[in-house]
């Protein structure tokens, strides 16, 4: 042959050849495990509170399982005897009272406050991070136990 010499074939592939196939197969294969677990444990125990859901709404204006809740973590912290926690629930429920009437008052201040940040914010996002903006604010006056506005607060609203 003309004096240049031809590789063989088998060193023209690389050494250690990387099966990505079989990896990516397994990397999908953990990663749909692990999501049919999660959606299985949160179907069998739904109360438990995660990072990526809140408490129903709804709980924060029951005064009755504010009064519990306030009870529980008082009665945890310093161990209330029977006689104590008779003379305590009335305070707390009386407290739960005040701060639910508070909340009523200050709840269209908060609304307000919070129309004015998605005004604010909008018009600083791309066109791809509006959606998702949308999401986090409708997300945000959920857990505020708020209706969730249907029109954009940068569309002529209804006085308040």
């Amino acid at each position: 042959m003309n004096g240049v010499q031809k590789p063989e074939r088998d060193a023209l592939r690389p050494a250690a050849k990387v099966r990505v196939a079989p990896a990516l197969a397994l990397c999908v294969i953990i990663l749909l495990a692990g999501v049919t677990m999660g959606v299985g444990i949160s179907a069998i125990f739904p109360s438990v509170p995660n990072l990526f859901t809140s408490q129903p709404a709804g709980r924060w204006s029951d005064p009755a399982y504010l009064t519990e809740r306030y009870m529980k973590r008082i009665d945890e912290t310093v161990g209330l005897s029977k006689d104590q926690e008779a003379r305590v629930r009335p305070v707390i429920q009386d407290h739960v009272q005040e701060m639910l009437k508070i909340r009523r008052q200050l709840q269209p201040e908060l609304i307000a406050q919070t129309r004015q940040l998605d005004r604010q914010i909008r018009p600083l996002l791309r066109d791809d991070q509006i959606p998702l903006w949308e999401t986090y604010y409708n997300e945000r006056m959920q857990r505020w136990n708020r209706p969730v506005e249907t029109q954009p607060a940068t569309q002529a609203a209804p006085a308040e």
